[in-house]
């Protein structure tokens, strides 16, 4: 199964994630040291890597309608998670704003 069908499952989750990190790790090292797109795939890297507790509450979130559309959850997630939306979404996670997460992922257009 992957984390891209219709029936999502946390081990598909997570070895999509482990990808995706060593992706941003692997175009990091490409670069010199010190250099500013180096530092931002670095950066990219640890905050992905930061954001499984929030996936998962996410997915507890979803309604049955929003089960059905993995455009909404999958292929979106990482796109979404890697800008700046993402970084608006992690501080308010963080912050233990966990319900103001959730609806900024799931509503972008609305902050």
């Amino acid at each position: 199964m992957s984390y891209f069908d219709a029936n999502f499952d946390e081990k598909s989750f997570k070895k999509e994630l482990n990808r995706v990190v060593k992706l941003h790790l692997k175009k990091a090292a490409a670069y010199k040291l010190g250099e500013p797109l180096a530092i931002i795939e670095a950066k990219c890297a640890i905050a992905l890597s930061e954001t499984e507790e929030f996936h998962k509450a996410l997915i507890e979130s979803l309604t049955e309608e929003e089960q059905h559309d993995t455009s909404f959850y999958s292929c979106n997630y990482f796109h979404t998670m890697e800008g700046c939306t993402g970084e608006k979404i992690m501080n308010a996670w963080n912050a233990g704003k966990k319900d103001k997460a959730i609806d900024m992922y799931k509503h972008p257009l609305s902050y």
